[in-house]
């Protein structure tokens, strides 16, 4: 079997450059054909992904990161709106600090170390997030509200803290009014919600944040979205409530609104802040976000 792996050694913050040599010795004695290649760079990356699957040079693809690592591999299958080759899976070999999507697929299959070896395999489902008619895939969750505002702040700057930035974004967020449009299904029609927002989760997978559960329920493979929208509260309210987003019972909470839906469009008179597996968003005032599910689309590793 042939398997390109794509190490990218700025995860876990350096750690697997540190440890490159080890590492792709390692990689050698598990798979001595394997081709290798290590890069940070996220065209360079993107091309090499996107060569493999036009010459099929490959039958299995791995990435050895995290979810950043992981949505770089996943928007590479991307060509025209569509996955360019469903017949090369995408692997992972988890090495990045949260390891979110990771854990989904834990959760998902079987055996997943067995599944590598095997060449194993399904079509899932991937989220489409369009913003002024350009898009971008996510794998895993799309996040828009204070977190999106949280990540601007972060990656502006040399404080690489989560907690810092969540409280010094928290204490000045207001949140802005929004109208939400969904489909529960593409037979049916659109609803709507207004509501002050604080956050809105629109999941694929199930964890974000280093292990916070948004979505517990979330299937890959149902062919929807799973979407948690937390409006404004007291803020000494929603920290209460961390214990129960990383125990998985945010969504029970009686102020949240749990929803599933093949497409959501969201929009608000003030600017809209977001962040997409990583990727940080926005969106202008009035200018309209829509979010879709792209069912069974993208061959994963099961």
């Amino acid at each position: 079997m042939k398997r390109f792996i794509l190490i990218n050694p700025n995860s876990q913050k350096g750690a697997v450059g540190r440890k490159l040599p080890a590492l792709k010795a390692e990689l050698h004695a598990k798979w001595p054909t394997a081709k290798i290649f290590v890069s940070s760079a996220q065209i360079e990356a993107t091309q090499q992904i996107q060569t493999v699957l036009e010459q099929q040079s490959c039958d299995q693809i791995l990435v050895v990161g995290g979810d950043g690592t992981i949505n770089q591999a996943v928007n590479a299958y991307f060509k025209d709106g569509r996955v360019s080759n469903s017949k090369i899976p995408l692997g992972v070999i988890q090495a990045g600090t949260g390891g979110d999507f990771y854990k989904t697929l834990l959760k998902t299959s079987s055996d997943y170390e067995q599944a590598i070896q095997a060449n194993r395999f399904a079509l899932i489902d991937c989220g489409q997030l369009t913003v002024a008619e350009t898009s971008q895939y996510f794998i895993n969750i799309a996040l828009v509200g204070l977190s999106g505002c949280m990540t601007a702040s972060l990656a502006q700057s040399k404080i690489p803290s989560y907690l810092f930035h969540t409280l010094k974004v928290g204490i000045r967020y207001q949140g802005p009014a929004v109208t939400i449009r969904y489909q529960a299904t593409p037979s049916t029609q659109f609803k709507t919600i207004k509501t002050k927002l604080f956050n809105m989760f629109v999941c694929n997978g199930r964890y974000s944040g280093k292990g916070m559960q948004w979505s517990p329920h979330s299937d890959i493979r149902d062919g929807l979205l799973d979407v948690l929208i937390v409006p404004m509260l007291p803020k000494i309210q929603l920290l209460m409530k961390q214990r129960k987003i990383y125990q998985g019972e945010i969504a029970n909470e009686k102020e949240l609104q749990l929803i599933k839906a093949c497409e959501i469009h969201l929009e608000s008179a003030e600017p809209l802040s977001g962040e997409s597996d990583g990727e940080y968003y926005q969106a202008a005032p009035k200018e309209r976000i829509v979010y879709k599910i792209l069912p069974a689309c993208m061959p994963m590793i099961l």
